[in-house]
């Protein structure tokens, strides 16, 4: 069964539970194969009990289980959970918890701070309205509960479901230019609909004001620490939306030193990445930081932030000639290793990160490159670091894919390496230990393709 069909059952219960008087949540809990454990729908009324949610019922009634399957069974909810229910699914130790519509009042996303040492420390996995079929079904029978109630916690709840769903403000059937994109987004800032966005900017090469046709958008959000949660959860899928038809979301995802990171495939093929902090998880880094093309800074908050991390710390300058060197040896090491073990994609994929390196030690010898390259200066595409001309002799270290082919251009590289970095101005101490290292490395490959070679 698929995750669509769990969230159907999840919303089955929930219309039992709807039946009954209840609040309408649903859930239920599948393990690893697929297979169903239990389902279970609110009972709060029926049972006297402000504790009886979907998600507690099942969690203590399969408590023994999950014990012994610890990150290998899923709950599927037909609303966000809350977060007593959120709290007890991390301490449960789920491998996934996926809700078919948000809860914008109580949803324990809003309520967890997920950057937490105790969030970090449990891999479990939130899908957020991975369905938007299933969606429109759950935010349909909420409406239906609370306008029959006549609660007055409906907008709280239903927040951005009472104007228009996120995946139903997608009008634009082809992208735009990027100028016509960044004026769109411009406009957002007077926009009551993203009041949690206190900045917003556009990095990489448009950023730096060196777009082609083919280059992609990088857009930089800055919330409010309280509202994070919510822009994760709510504003950051709108404004993606907005822009044009999204076949293919991934986030939010923490990357280290970045953020949380929103990857957003839109139907003709063109992507957007934006990543999203607040005060707390933005990273002090000036080639990030630097060049970025600001659309908006409501009251200067964001720049404020910056100018108070960058006063605290310092970049290091880094020797690139130096770190290329040891790099590419290093990498070439563990192409010989991976072919030890059979593992070919790997050992291409090292083979692809020592040849970037030899390439760097080549622009620096040629005097494309200063020999110490400071980090403060801005981020510059690879192709407009190293020259976009790729040199003749690398052509020869592109291997086909096969074990003596791999190993044979690991010792051109090797090769052409040592010849780079003699005479460089390298530290006398690093050339030997690189010579050492690539001799023993040779050595290695040698004897493998001895063996591997057919008679």
């Amino acid at each position: 069964m698929s995750p669509s069909a769990f969230l159907t059952l999840a919303l089955k219960q929930a219309s039992a539970a709807f039946a009954r008087g209840e609040y309408p949540v649903g859930a239920v809990l599948v393990d690893e194969e697929g297979k169903v454990l239990g389902q279970a729908h609110n009972s709060m009324r029926c049972d006297s009990g402000h504790a009886q949610h979907a998600e507690i019922q099942l969690l203590m009634q399969h408590q023994e289980l999950l014990y012994r399957n610890q990150y290998k069974v899923g709950l599927y909810s037909s609303l966000e959970p809350c977060v007593m229910c959120l709290g007890a699914a991390y301490v449960s130790r789920l491998a996934i918890v996926a809700w078919a519509a948000n809860d914008y009042w109580a949803g324990g996303t809003r309520c967890i701070d997920c950057s937490s040492q105790f969030v970090k420390q449990h891999p479990l996995r939130l899908v957020p309205t991975p369905c938007p079929d299933l969606e429109k079904e759950s935010v349909a029978l909420l409406r239906q509960f609370l306008g029959s109630r006549q609660s007055p916690k409906e907008a709280q709840i239903l927040g951005p479901y009472l104007t228009a769903p996120a995946f139903e403000t997608c009008q634009l059937v082809a992208p735009p230019p990027v100028d016509g994109i960044l004026s769109h987004l411009q406009a957002l800032e007077a926009s009551p609909d993203f009041a949690d966005v206190e900045a917003l900017m556009v990095g990489g090469s448009v950023g730096r004001g060196e777009a082609t046709a083919n280059s992609d958008l990088d857009l930089f959000m800055f919330v409010q620490s309280s509202r994070l949660q919510h822009a994760l959860h709510a504003t950051a899928k709108t404004l993606l939306s907005t822009i044009g038809k999204v076949v293919l979301l991934r986030g939010p995802i923490w990357v280290e030193g970045f953020g949380y990171s929103f990857t957003a495939l839109y139907e003709k093929g063109n992507i957007i990445q934006m990543n999203v902090n607040c005060i707390n998880t933005l990273t002090p880094d000036p080639m990030r930081n630097q060049r970025h093309l600001m659309l908006f800074d409501k009251n200067g908050s964001y720049a404020a932030c910056l100018a108070s991390l960058n006063s605290h710390n310092s970049p290091p300058t880094v020797p690139p000639l130096d770190q290329a060197a040891t790099f590419c040896a290093l990498r070439l090491t563990f192409v010989a290793n991976e072919l030890a073990k059979g593992e070919l994609w790997l050992a291409i994929r090292h083979l692809q990160d020592a040849r970037e390196q030899l390439f760097v030690i080549l622009r620096v010898l040629s005097g494309a490159l200063p020999p110490w390259l400071n980090m403060n200066q801005p981020a510059k595409k690879i192709e407009e670091q190293l020259g976009s001309m790729l040199p003749a002799d690398l052509a020869s270290t592109l291997p086909r894919y096969s074990q003596v082919s791999i190993a044979n251009a690991a010792l051109t590289l090797s090769e052409q390496l040592v010849a780079a970095t003699r005479g460089a101005p390298l530290e006398p101490q690093l050339f030997r230990s690189i010579d050492t290292a690539v001799r023993l490395l040779q050595s290695k490959l040698n004897t493998y393709i001895y063996h591997h070679v057919s008679p």
